[in-house]
């Protein structure tokens, strides 16, 4: 009977989350209701996940990319122009 709330996982033997709304969820059904949400493709970014965080907002590794050419930034440098990123051959 204890089973996640979304998707009806049992728990009696998972980690889970409880919610201020009363709802008991697995791990994964948890981190996608309250999770971040990626800034390019607006999917939640699972916790542990490779990310990108960048004035208080996040990326999948593979979203955050230069505006001009689309190539992923990842652990290269870069410069911003307002609210797009630039790499730094394409601000060159």
């Amino acid at each position: 009977c204890f089973r996640c709330a979304k998707c009806y996982k049992p728990l009696a033997s998972e980690p889970f989350n409880a919610r201020d709304d009363g709802k008991i969820m697995c791990g994964k059904c948890g981190a996608r209701e309250d999770g971040n949400r990626c800034q390019g493709c607006y999917k939640v970014v699972m916790p542990g996940s490779q990310n990108v965080e960048y004035k208080n907002k996040v990326w999948h590794e593979d979203c955050f990319k230069c505006f001009e050419c689309k190539q992923p930034i990842r652990t290269k440098s870069f410069l911003a122009k307002g609210e797009d990123i630039y790499c730094a051959p394409c601000n060159d």
